[in-house]
């Protein structure tokens, strides 16, 4: 008699899964990239930081070095 379409399972719907993983992960990878930058970033600026530091106490350094030069002659 009449046939129902009804009576199989429906599929899941592949496309809406696929499009919603590969949503989550693009915003894991620029969640990712944008941590490791601002790392990065904080790494940089601590590094001339220091090498400001550095550049000072060489300085001075070189002040009294010369500054002991002229007084032994």
């Amino acid at each position: 008699m009449w046939d129902c379409r009804y009576n199989e399972d429906a599929l899941p719907p592949w496309t809406a899964i696929s499009t919603s993983v590969g949503i989550f992960v693009i915003g894991f990878l620029v969640g990712h990239m944008l941590h490791a930058s601002r790392n990065r970033i904080d790494k940089v600026e601590e590094n001339c930081r220091m090498f400001k530091e550095l550049k000072v106490l060489a300085d001075e350094a070189s002040v009294a070095k010369s500054q002991v030069g002229k007084m032994n002659k």
